[in-house]
Protein backbone atom coordinates (compact mmCIF):
# COMPACT_ATOMS: atom_id res chain seq x y z
CA UNK A 1 0.00 0.00 0.00
CA UNK A 2 1.26 3.66 -0.76
CA UNK A 3 -0.60 5.35 2.14
CA UNK A 4 -3.48 6.11 4.20
CA UNK A 5 -5.82 9.15 3.96
CA UNK A 6 -7.55 10.08 6.90
CA UNK A 7 -9.89 13.22 7.24
CA UNK A 8 -13.42 14.59 6.11
CA UNK A 9 -15.68 12.51 3.78
CA UNK A 10 -18.36 14.53 2.21
CA UNK A 11 -21.45 14.94 -0.33
CA UNK A 12 -21.01 17.72 -2.22
CA UNK A 13 -24.11 19.64 -4.33
CA UNK A 14 -22.44 22.24 -6.80
CA UNK A 15 -24.85 24.76 -8.21
CA UNK A 16 -23.82 26.86 -11.16
CA UNK A 17 -24.31 30.17 -12.18
CA UNK A 18 -25.45 31.97 -8.64
CA UNK A 19 -25.46 35.80 -8.00
CA UNK A 20 -26.34 37.16 -4.54
CA UNK A 21 -29.41 38.91 -6.48
CA UNK A 22 -30.87 35.32 -6.18
CA UNK A 23 -31.49 35.93 -2.85
CA UNK A 24 -33.81 38.76 -2.92
CA UNK A 25 -36.27 36.44 -4.99
CA UNK A 26 -38.40 33.86 -4.18
CA UNK A 27 -37.43 31.62 -7.15
CA UNK A 28 -34.63 31.69 -9.44
CA UNK A 29 -33.92 29.66 -12.45
CA UNK A 30 -30.49 27.92 -12.37
CA UNK A 31 -28.25 25.19 -14.36
CA UNK A 32 -29.03 21.49 -13.38
CA UNK A 33 -27.43 20.75 -9.85
CA UNK A 34 -24.44 18.44 -10.10
CA UNK A 35 -23.82 16.11 -7.05
CA UNK A 36 -20.49 15.05 -6.24
CA UNK A 37 -18.21 13.37 -3.69
CA UNK A 38 -16.10 15.78 -1.91
CA UNK A 39 -14.51 16.47 1.65
CA UNK A 40 -10.54 16.91 1.75
CA UNK A 41 -9.36 13.15 2.31
CA UNK A 42 -11.84 11.70 -0.39
CA UNK A 43 -10.95 14.29 -2.99
CA UNK A 44 -7.09 13.63 -2.24
CA UNK A 45 -7.56 10.00 -2.08
CA UNK A 46 -9.84 10.20 -5.31
CA UNK A 47 -6.64 12.06 -7.10
CA UNK A 48 -4.16 9.66 -5.57
CA UNK A 49 -6.04 6.71 -6.78
CA UNK A 50 -6.09 8.68 -10.73
CA UNK A 51 -2.29 9.32 -10.25
CA UNK A 52 -1.78 5.54 -9.99
CA UNK A 53 -1.41 4.85 -5.97
CA UNK A 54 -2.74 2.01 -3.69
CA UNK A 55 -4.44 4.27 -0.89
CA UNK A 56 -6.52 3.47 1.75
CA UNK A 57 -8.75 6.24 3.00
CA UNK A 58 -10.31 6.52 6.51
CA UNK A 59 -13.12 8.57 7.73
CA UNK A 60 -16.87 8.06 8.42
CA UNK A 61 -20.38 8.30 7.15
CA UNK A 62 -23.91 7.51 7.96
CA UNK A 63 -25.91 4.67 6.86
CA UNK A 64 -27.80 7.13 4.11
CA UNK A 65 -27.75 7.59 0.70
CA UNK A 66 -25.41 10.61 1.03
CA UNK A 67 -22.79 7.95 2.41
CA UNK A 68 -23.85 4.94 -0.48
CA UNK A 69 -22.98 7.47 -3.09
CA UNK A 70 -19.35 8.92 -1.65
CA UNK A 71 -18.25 4.95 -1.28
CA UNK A 72 -19.46 3.96 -4.01
CA UNK A 73 -18.14 7.20 -6.60
CA UNK A 74 -14.76 6.78 -4.39
CA UNK A 75 -14.58 3.10 -4.65
CA UNK A 76 -14.94 3.29 -8.46
CA UNK A 77 -12.19 5.40 -8.54
CA UNK A 78 -9.60 2.49 -6.99
CA UNK A 79 -9.86 3.77 -3.53
CA UNK A 80 -10.35 1.15 -0.65
CA UNK A 81 -13.13 2.42 1.16
CA UNK A 82 -13.38 -0.68 3.36
CA UNK A 83 -12.17 1.18 6.40
CA UNK A 84 -14.59 4.24 6.38
CA UNK A 85 -17.06 3.52 9.43
CA UNK A 86 -20.54 3.50 8.35
CA UNK A 87 -23.06 4.98 11.41
CA UNK A 88 -26.62 3.77 11.82
CA UNK A 89 -28.68 6.82 12.04
CA UNK A 90 -25.75 8.98 11.50
CA UNK A 91 -25.45 12.15 8.83
CA UNK A 92 -22.61 12.13 5.87
CA UNK A 93 -21.19 15.73 5.97
CA UNK A 94 -22.85 17.76 3.11
CA UNK A 95 -21.41 20.51 1.18
CA UNK A 96 -23.36 22.78 -0.83
CA UNK A 97 -21.38 24.69 -3.15
CA UNK A 98 -22.69 27.86 -4.48
CA UNK A 99 -20.27 28.93 -7.67
CA UNK A 100 -20.93 32.65 -9.05
CA UNK A 101 -21.56 33.45 -12.41
CA UNK A 102 -17.66 34.07 -14.33
CA UNK A 103 -16.47 31.61 -12.08
CA UNK A 104 -13.93 32.01 -9.24
CA UNK A 105 -14.17 31.65 -5.55
CA UNK A 106 -17.81 31.03 -4.38
CA UNK A 107 -20.01 30.46 -1.29
CA UNK A 108 -20.30 27.30 0.37
CA UNK A 109 -23.00 25.72 3.05
CA UNK A 110 -21.64 23.14 4.65
CA UNK A 111 -22.94 20.18 7.66
CA UNK A 112 -19.84 18.24 8.81
CA UNK A 113 -22.27 15.32 9.76
CA UNK A 114 -20.30 11.92 11.29
CA UNK A 115 -16.73 14.01 10.24
CA UNK A 116 -17.03 16.18 13.57
CA UNK A 117 -16.98 12.47 15.36
CA UNK A 118 -14.13 10.45 13.96
CA UNK A 119 -12.27 9.24 16.59
CA UNK A 120 -8.77 7.08 17.15
CA UNK A 121 -11.93 4.26 17.28
CA UNK A 122 -12.26 4.18 14.09
CA UNK A 123 -8.98 3.85 12.73
CA UNK A 124 -6.88 -0.06 12.10
CA UNK A 125 -3.75 1.41 13.03
CA UNK A 126 -2.39 -1.96 11.80
CA UNK A 127 -2.91 -1.10 8.47
CA UNK A 128 -0.11 1.28 9.14
CA UNK A 129 3.13 -1.41 8.78
CA UNK A 130 1.82 -1.62 5.35
CA UNK A 131 1.86 2.32 4.37
CA UNK A 132 4.82 4.70 2.93
CA UNK A 133 2.83 7.24 4.42
CA UNK A 134 -0.12 8.70 6.54
CA UNK A 135 -1.76 11.62 5.54
CA UNK A 136 -3.96 13.96 7.81
CA UNK A 137 -5.57 16.27 5.26
CA UNK A 138 -8.33 18.41 8.14
CA UNK A 139 -6.40 19.40 11.07
CA UNK A 140 -8.65 22.09 12.96
CA UNK A 141 -11.63 20.09 11.34
CA UNK A 142 -11.41 16.96 13.20
CA UNK A 143 -12.60 17.46 16.77
CA UNK A 144 -12.82 13.67 18.08
CA UNK A 145 -9.88 13.02 16.36
CA UNK A 146 -6.23 12.36 18.67
CA UNK A 147 -4.19 13.82 15.83
CA UNK A 148 -1.44 12.76 18.14
CA UNK A 149 -2.04 9.88 18.57
CA UNK A 150 -2.45 9.30 14.45
CA UNK A 151 1.31 10.74 13.56
CA UNK A 152 3.13 8.75 16.51
CA UNK A 153 1.36 5.14 15.38
CA UNK A 154 2.56 6.69 11.91
CA UNK A 155 6.06 7.12 12.55
CA UNK A 156 6.26 3.83 14.71
CA UNK A 157 5.17 1.51 11.94
CA UNK A 158 7.85 3.72 9.67
CA UNK A 159 5.53 5.64 7.54
CA UNK A 160 5.75 9.65 6.93
CA UNK A 161 3.39 12.12 7.41
CA UNK A 162 1.28 14.85 6.24
CA UNK A 163 -0.91 17.26 7.24
CA UNK A 164 -3.11 20.09 5.52
CA UNK A 165 -5.28 22.07 7.76
CA UNK A 166 -8.88 23.09 7.14
CA UNK A 167 -11.18 25.36 8.78
CA UNK A 168 -8.27 27.38 10.48
CA UNK A 169 -10.52 31.06 12.15
CA UNK A 170 -8.86 33.86 13.86
CA UNK A 171 -9.33 32.68 16.94
CA UNK A 172 -6.64 29.98 16.41
CA UNK A 173 -2.99 29.65 16.78
CA UNK A 174 -0.04 27.97 15.65
CA UNK A 175 0.63 27.06 19.84
CA UNK A 176 -2.45 24.88 19.38
CA UNK A 177 -0.68 22.36 16.85
CA UNK A 178 2.62 23.40 18.14
CA UNK A 179 3.19 19.82 19.64
CA UNK A 180 2.35 18.24 16.48
CA UNK A 181 4.71 19.68 14.41
CA UNK A 182 7.92 17.63 15.59
CA UNK A 183 6.08 14.68 13.97
CA UNK A 184 4.79 15.86 10.77
CA UNK A 185 7.18 15.05 7.64
CA UNK A 186 5.33 17.60 5.26
CA UNK A 187 2.98 19.99 6.58
CA UNK A 188 1.28 21.65 3.72
CA UNK A 189 -1.18 24.79 4.90
CA UNK A 190 -2.68 27.57 2.75
CA UNK A 191 -1.19 30.78 3.13
CA UNK A 192 -4.24 32.62 4.36
CA UNK A 193 -4.34 29.47 6.96
CA UNK A 194 -0.86 29.62 8.06
CA UNK A 195 -0.62 33.78 8.30
CA UNK A 196 -3.95 32.88 10.98
CA UNK A 197 -1.86 31.01 12.56
CA UNK A 198 1.35 32.23 12.90
CA UNK A 199 -0.07 36.40 12.67
CA UNK A 200 2.84 36.47 9.78
CA UNK A 201 2.92 37.40 6.46
CA UNK A 202 5.54 36.82 4.40
CA UNK A 203 5.87 33.23 2.96
CA UNK A 204 9.47 32.70 3.15
CA UNK A 205 9.61 33.60 6.77
CA UNK A 206 6.72 31.52 7.87
CA UNK A 207 8.32 28.63 6.19
CA UNK A 208 11.43 29.61 8.21
CA UNK A 209 8.99 29.47 11.06
CA UNK A 210 7.83 26.09 10.31
CA UNK A 211 10.91 24.74 10.23
CA UNK A 212 12.20 26.01 13.65
CA UNK A 213 9.11 24.80 15.19
CA UNK A 214 10.26 21.22 13.85
CA UNK A 215 8.24 20.42 10.43
CA UNK A 216 11.06 18.46 8.40
CA UNK A 217 9.05 19.70 4.93
CA UNK A 218 7.56 22.87 4.88
CA UNK A 219 5.29 23.98 2.40
CA UNK A 220 2.58 26.92 1.90
CA UNK A 221 -0.04 26.90 -0.96
CA UNK A 222 0.35 30.08 -3.10
CA UNK A 223 -3.04 29.44 -5.21
CA UNK A 224 -1.78 31.15 -8.78
CA UNK A 225 1.41 31.80 -7.41
CA UNK A 226 2.67 28.59 -7.14
CA UNK A 227 4.13 27.65 -3.53
CA UNK A 228 6.92 28.00 -1.32
CA UNK A 229 8.60 24.97 0.20
CA UNK A 230 11.65 24.69 2.96
CA UNK A 231 13.85 21.89 4.39
CA UNK A 232 17.21 21.83 6.15
CA UNK A 233 18.57 23.12 2.49
CA UNK A 234 16.83 25.86 2.26
CA UNK A 235 14.00 28.16 1.22
CA UNK A 236 12.36 28.37 -1.88
CA UNK A 237 9.44 30.09 -4.27
CA UNK A 238 8.07 27.16 -6.89
CA UNK A 239 6.05 29.38 -9.69
CA UNK A 240 2.84 27.96 -10.23
CA UNK A 241 1.22 27.82 -13.98
CA UNK A 242 -0.92 30.16 -15.81
CA UNK A 243 -4.67 28.83 -15.24
CA UNK A 244 -8.27 30.06 -16.13
CA UNK A 245 -9.82 30.22 -12.45
CA UNK A 246 -13.56 28.61 -12.88
CA UNK A 247 -13.77 26.81 -9.23
CA UNK A 248 -11.34 26.86 -6.56
CA UNK A 249 -12.95 24.06 -4.70
CA UNK A 250 -10.36 21.01 -4.05
CA UNK A 251 -7.81 22.85 -5.95
CA UNK A 252 -5.24 22.25 -2.07
CA UNK A 253 -6.20 18.86 -2.10
CA UNK A 254 -5.28 17.74 -5.70
CA UNK A 255 -2.15 19.91 -4.84
CA UNK A 256 -2.00 17.57 -1.93
CA UNK A 257 -2.01 14.31 -3.37
CA UNK A 258 0.43 15.37 -6.71
CA UNK A 259 3.09 16.43 -3.97
CA UNK A 260 2.26 13.06 -1.42
CA UNK A 261 2.31 11.45 -4.60
CA UNK A 262 6.12 12.54 -5.46
CA UNK A 263 7.52 12.96 -2.42
CA UNK A 264 6.29 8.70 -2.15
CA UNK A 265 8.27 8.17 -5.15
CA UNK A 266 11.43 9.60 -3.70
CA UNK A 267 11.39 12.96 -5.86
CA UNK A 268 13.53 15.85 -4.89
CA UNK A 269 10.58 18.96 -3.23
CA UNK A 270 11.16 21.05 -5.83
CA UNK A 271 10.06 18.61 -8.48
CA UNK A 272 7.15 17.41 -5.66
CA UNK A 273 5.68 21.32 -5.85
CA UNK A 274 5.77 21.53 -9.52
CA UNK A 275 3.52 17.95 -10.08
CA UNK A 276 1.74 19.58 -6.87
CA UNK A 277 1.48 23.11 -8.00
CA UNK A 278 0.42 21.81 -12.06
CA UNK A 279 -2.21 19.60 -9.98
CA UNK A 280 -3.91 22.70 -8.19
CA UNK A 281 -4.02 24.85 -11.47
CA UNK A 282 -5.78 21.63 -13.49
CA UNK A 283 -7.96 21.48 -10.94
CA UNK A 284 -9.25 25.41 -10.75
CA UNK A 285 -9.82 25.12 -14.65
CA UNK A 286 -12.57 22.99 -14.03
CA UNK A 287 -16.22 22.69 -11.71
CA UNK A 288 -16.08 20.32 -9.12
CA UNK A 289 -13.52 19.34 -6.42
CA UNK A 290 -12.05 16.13 -7.71
CA UNK A 291 -12.19 14.54 -11.26
CA UNK A 292 -9.78 16.73 -13.28
CA UNK A 293 -6.58 15.33 -12.21
CA UNK A 294 -6.40 11.72 -13.99
CA UNK A 295 -3.07 10.87 -14.65
CA UNK A 296 0.73 11.83 -13.57
CA UNK A 297 1.33 11.98 -17.80
CA UNK A 298 -1.60 14.77 -17.98
CA UNK A 299 0.77 16.48 -14.96
CA UNK A 300 3.40 15.99 -17.00
CA UNK A 301 2.35 16.79 -19.99
CA UNK A 302 0.73 20.46 -18.35
CA UNK A 303 4.29 20.63 -16.87
CA UNK A 304 5.65 20.52 -20.70
CA UNK A 305 3.47 22.83 -22.49
CA UNK A 306 3.40 25.92 -19.61
CA UNK A 307 6.95 25.59 -19.86
CA UNK A 308 7.12 26.19 -23.33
Amino acid sequence: MDGIVIGQINFDISVDGFLTSMLEHKESHIPPVRMNTGGDAQNASTAMAYLGMDVCLIGRVGKDPAGDFCLKATSATGVDCSHVSRIENGHTGTHVALIRQGGGAGNYLFNAGENARLSVEDIDFSLFADAKFVSLHSLFALPGLSVQTVLERAHAHGAFTFADTTNVHASDSIDSISHLLPLLDVFAPSQSEISLLLRMSEPAEMIQKMLSLGVKNAVIKLGGDGCMIGDAQGVEHVPGYPSKEVDTLGAGDNFSAAFLYAKAKGYPLRRCAQLANAAGAITVASLGANGAVRSIGQLEEFIRKAQG
